[in-house]
Parts: structure tokens; sequence; C-alpha cells
């Protein structure tokens, strides 16, 4: 640690009762913050549970890491030549060395970094990202991906460029319609013209167009040999026309997208699929954009106002966000469907979209959910950008009372079924309020204290409770 750092009054206890309620950790690492030189903490940073793919693009562990001893040795130790990165660059040659290993997340602020009369305008150590590049490109040579790390210009934040295998995946691009010509035409020129992957094909879900210039352009994207169009025109229902649309098409990789999508970046495309193909991803998730440049969505978060809600929303372009996340391709518990990639086999496994209880909202979330349960993670990306010009198709799905009526029985569903899981993400820190995305405190913190199940047991005459000195040094609560 630094020579004027401080670690919290509970710090050592805390990593101390991670350890014994795990002996197979790896790793522990928690949240952090900054002192001054009167003691005023300020700039906290509240961290996700472990996410492997966020570590390599920042250091997530951070400050306070508590490692196993016997893994630093098997590991060698730090390095000098990687000033600057030492602790990220161990951290990945222990995790290389014990496939499976553990890696901690304590919620609690338990390291307090000296802050500098720069602090506002953080920079990195000279040398540090050249240090952490070097670290995680020798990362991939252990572990044979086809992998390259490559400096943001942000602090030592790193993007990874994932490759592509020789023979690319064909990819079906599925978009349910009604009418609205314009927004499918703009859609279809940047997916023809604009986008630089392929194969590709294009499944178009009609439901029920009755305008006379989208069947027209209908009638003409049916003569491409890369182009089918599926007719449905029963009742609107989201979930089915995406079902439809999968099961109509012929990639291995499908690719979720709303008609009111518009490429931005030519490899928004190949960035997706680098990541979608990786056996232990389910689906990828993209950066999308208002028409004014500003985020519609940069992830989303479970829990925000009971069910879900996506995050960094308004924040102008080229923000970093919340401490560089909004730059960092990392996990999510959730993405949004109007441009989501997903292996067929995997959609097909999971049985798709829920069309009988999800028909207009929500489906999105239900199927993520799904997908974590079945083992998978979920990506998103922000190096695949693209704008999303919402509900412009359909209006809002609360507009009327019937649409308000809809969207409450699929909010009271989805929490019937995954409420735990909805209270729980483990990539938005407990420390939050769930009631905005302002990654602001929330006054009832969710994280639970561990101190108090003593004191709980010592009230009970119990046993096992710290004695007086320790009970002390833990009257501090964040």
């Amino acid at each position: 640690m630094g020579h004027d750092d401080m670690l919290s009054e509970h710090a050592l206890y805390l990593v101390a009762a991670a350890i014994e309620s795990d002996s197979d950790l790896a790793i522990v690492y928690s949240d952090e913050d900054r002192i001054d030189k009167g003691g005023l903490r300020s700039l906290p940073f509240f961290k996700p549970d472990w996410d492997p793919d966020l570590f390599l693009g920042q250091n997530l562990i951070g400050q306070l890491g508590a490692c196993r001893s016997d893994l630093v040795r098997r590991s060698g130790g730090l390095r000098e030549d990687f000033e600057g990165a030492e602790d990220r660059d161990l951290a990945l040659r222990m995790l290389d060395s014990t496939p499976g290993a553990k890696v901690h997340h304590i919620p609690f602020v338990l390291y307090h970094r000296r802050r500098t009369d720069d602090a506002l305008h953080p920079t990195a150590p000279s040398g540090a990202a050249a240090a952490a590049q070097r670290a995680v490109n020798e990362h991939f040579t252990r572990t044979g991906e086809d992998a390259a790390a490559i400096p943001t210009g942000h602090l030592d934040h790193l993007r990874i460029r994932r490759g592509l295998p020789a023979e690319r995946p064909l990819v079906s691009i599925v978009i349910p319609t009604k009418n609205q010509c314009a927004l499918l035409r703009t859609c279809f020129d940047g997916l023809l013209n604009r986008t630089g992957y392929a194969p590709i094909e294009i499944v178009v879900v009609d439901n029920g167009s009755d305008a006379d210039d989208a069947r027209a352009f209908l009638a003409d994207i049916r003569r491409r040999p890369n182009v089918k169009v599926v007719e449905d025109a029963r009742r609107f229902n989201f979930s089915r026309l995406v079902n439809l649309g999968v099961a109509a098409s012929s990639g291995e990789i499908c690719v979720l997208l709303n008609n009111d999508v518009d490429v931005i970046n030519t490899d928004w495309l190949d960035e997706l699929v680098s990541h979608v193909i990786r056996p232990e991803v389910g689906a990828v998730g993209a950066m999308l954009y208002y028409a004014d440049d500003t985020v519609q969505h940069g992830g989303v978060i479970l829990g925000i106002n009971g069910v879900a809600g996506h995050e960094h929303k308004h924040a102008p372009r080229g923000s970093h966000g919340y401490f560089g996340r909004l730059g960092l391709a990392h996990q999510l518990s959730c993405v949004t469907g109007a441009c989501i990639a997903i292996r067929r086999e995997v959609y097909d496994a999971l049985g798709g979209f829920n069309e009988r209880d999800l028909t207009v909202g929500l489906n999105d979330v239900d199927f993520c959910v799904r997908l974590r349960l079945a083992g998978y993670r979920i990506i998103w990306t922000p190096h695949a950008e693209l704008y999303h010009y919402e509900s412009i198709s359909r209006g809002r799905a609360t507009a009327t009372a019937e649409g308000s009526a809809r969207h409450a029985a699929e909010v009271a569903y989805v929490r019937r079924q995954w409420g735990p899981v909805l209270d729980g993400d483990p990539y938005y820190n407990p420390n939050f309020t769930l009631d905005s995305l302002a990654f602001g405190l929330d006054a009832a913190t969710r994280v639970r204290k561990p101190w108090l199940d003593f004191a709980a047991a010592r009230s009970r005459g119990g046993c096992g409770a710290p004695n007086e000195d320790a009970a002390g040094a833990l009257r501090w609560s964040q």
C-alpha cells in the first residue's frame, strides 16, 4: 500500500471473515476512496462483483487485494519490470495458473488512498498503461486467446480487440417491423452499406404492414438473395415476432435488431461477433445513442425501480461514465433486446423469448436472467455503436390505458419469477440506490454487515462473537 494511504478500522476483519467463509478464495478485493490530509474522504469507488472481462480493461482489484500466499509464490511474485501494473500482472498470472480460482468482492470501503491536489483530474502513473498492456497481452499469450489489448488513452484503461475466425459465421439479423418505411429503409442502409462484417442475412418479420410505401419496400427487398421476409399479421406480440424470425433464420449467430436502430461504426458487428463466439458468452449488447448523441443504452441494471433500467442514460457521447465503466467492455446481468447478439444454439436451448407472458416489454430482461442462470456471461461493449430512435415505431408502451395495464402485468410477472435475482444484481454495487441510475448512494444500504450476525448471536447467548476489542473496532458503519 502507499506509504501515506490508510486501511479502514475493520478492513482486516472483513478480509479475514471472507477467507474464513471460503478457504478456497484466491483473491479478495474491496471498494476504496480518497482521503485528504485532514481526514476528509471523497471519490468513493463502489465496484461490481468480480468481472474478469472488466479486469482486462481496468484494474478492478485496485488498492486492497488480499492474495493466497501459496498462489503468489507459485506465480513468481511481483515483477519489477511491470511498474505501475505489478499487482494486475500478478493477479493475471495467479488466475491463469489456477483454473476456476475464486475472486471475492467485499462491498465496503476498506482502503483510503491519499488524495493529491490533482485527484479530481486523475492520471495514471507514467508507463502504467504500457505496463498494463504488456501484462494483459502476456495473459492472452499464456491462455492462447486471439485477442490484443490496446490503450484507450484514458488512465491505464485498455480496449480488448478479439479476433474472428478465418471462416466467419453467418449472422442473421432479425428485424420485427410494421409500416414505418423510412425507419426500416435507414436501418437497411446501415446494414447493407455501412456494415463491414460478412456474411449476413436479414430476416424481416412484418407484422401486417398496410402502408403503400412499406409494402413496396418489402416487395423490393424480397428480391435480395440475403433477405427473407416473414409475414405475421396477428395482434402485436414482440416476443412471437422475434421467435418467428429466429426460427426462419439460417445463421449460427442471430442479432435481434429493432427497426428504429441505425449503424454508426462499420465494425459494430465484428465487435459483437468477436464476443458472442466465445463459448462462455451467451449474449452481447451494444452502445446505443439517442439522435442527440446522448446514451440511450449503456447496459441494463436489474432492480432499478423494482425491475430494471438503463445505466448512464443521457450521458454525452464520449463520456467515460462511472470510474471509466462506460468506455470498457464488461459483464452485465442484462442488455436491451433492441440490439443483442446471441448464438442460435443458445437461443433455442433457452426456448427464445417468452411470448405467452411478456408480449411487449421486459422479454429481454426475462431472457437475460434465464441466460445467466444457465451459466452464460452477458457482455456489453461500447465499441459497437448505433443510434436507437427509441419507440418511434409503435410509441410508448404505456401511452394508453390498455398499454399501462399490460405493462403492470408484465412487471408483476417478472417480479414473481425473478424477484430475488432482480434485487441482487452483482454488477451494481449494493451501496447504490435502486431508485435511480445516478450511481448515488442508498441511505438504506443493502450490504449485510457480518458483525451484526455476531452481535445477534451474542445477544442470544450464543458463541462465536468477537471479543470486546474487536467489537469496539467495528462500530464504524459505512
